[in-house]
């Protein structure tokens, strides 16, 4: 059976999406967001009003919470990072989001910060969620951390990784390539 998952910051979508995909016989399984998703709702919201970092994190814990109570699957929360971030920080981010829910997952950028905090998060049995992947070489970094990172007695899920697909046709290039790629890479990975 495909899983699918929402990319989407409004519980509202994901209960419409959940019944819809109820109609057609499938079922939406999770849920992943970010702080771009997040903040679009804060405006909406909070009626353009600006809101500090802690805000947009407090918002984001209310409305993960909401969308477990929507989908029966994993639902990813991306941690506050820009280029400036440290694998520090993303860590103490994602220690916090992963105590939320035991079907949350820890959503990092795909950089090496990202890949630092993602190495110390997985050694605490924590699900992670690589974005931020435009290129091939991404996937294969990845699955090499993956493979690197996995403690002893881990966790029934396995980690994501999530392409940039529309992020990619928005200028010009097939995203769905990039998708094509990175599976047969991962098929020669585990061959």
């Amino acid at each position: 059976m495909i899983r699918f998952i929402l990319d989407s910051g409004d519980p509202q979508e994901f209960r419409e999406i959940t019944q819809l995909a109820k109609e057609k016989g499938t079922e939406l399984w999770g849920a992943t967001t970010n702080p771009s998703l997040i903040a679009k709702k804060a405006v909406e919201e909070l009626q353009g009003k600006k809101i500090t970092k802690e805000e947009a994190f407090s918002l984001q814990k209310e409305l993960t919470l909401e969308i477990l109570e929507i989908v029966p699957g994993a639902v990813s929360a991306e941690v506050y990072a820009d280029e400036k971030t440290t694998a520090t920080e993303m860590i103490e981010q994602g220690m916090q989001i992963a105590t939320r829910h035991e079907r949350v997952v820890v959503k990092l950028p795909t950089t090496i910060e990202g890949f630092k905090a993602r190495t110390e998060l997985r050694k605490q049995n924590i699900i992670i969620n690589n974005t931020l992947g435009f290129h091939n070489n991404k996937f294969l970094q990845t699955e090499s951390v993956l493979e690197s990172a996995l403690p002893a007695g881990r966790q029934a899920w396995p980690c994501f990784i999530s392409p940039f697909v529309g992020r990619l046709d928005d200028i010009g290039e097939n995203g769905m390539n990039l998708v094509r790629n990175g599976m047969k890479i991962k098929q020669t990975i585990q061959t």
